[in-house]
């Protein structure tokens, strides 16, 4: 998960793994907006992914703070695959929430990277 504050012209962001997961609502309440990056490939443990992305929408949806799902690794993935993700982590239901954005890319890459920053610019504008 990355939390993302706005200070007047930038952009903080602070990285919180897992591990940090106990204080999540603290950092949370804080926050301007939550990116939350899950594993996308077809390797990757999606049942914990769901868990810990329940979790987070849990604590941004208390606030409606503005949160995006980051699907990476898409560049190693099929479309098949990456539906099967939408599936798994039932990402028609969590996106019927209007705080919430889901964004396929890929760190490796780059692909749709800019998109993510343009999310975390509007943060600023709001």
């Amino acid at each position: 998960m990355v939390l993302a504050g706005c200070e007047e012209d930038e952009v903080v962001v602070k990285e919180v793994g897992a591990c940090f997961q106990q204080r999540w609502s603290k950092w949370v309440s804080g926050a301007d907006g939550v990116v939350v990056v899950v594993d996308a490939s077809p390797e990757a443990a999606h049942s914990t992914s769901m868990v810990a992305l329940l979790d987070v929408l849990e604590l941004t949806g208390e606030s409606s703070i503005p949160t995006l799902i980051l699907l990476n690794k898409c560049d190693k993935s099929s479309r098949r695959e990456v539906a099967k993700v939408y599936g798994l982590l039932e990402m028609d239901s969590l996106t019927a929430n209007s705080h919430v954005a889901v964004i396929e890319g890929s760190a490796l890459t780059g692909h749709n990277m800019p998109l993510v920053l343009e999310w975390m610019n509007e943060l600023g504008k709001g």
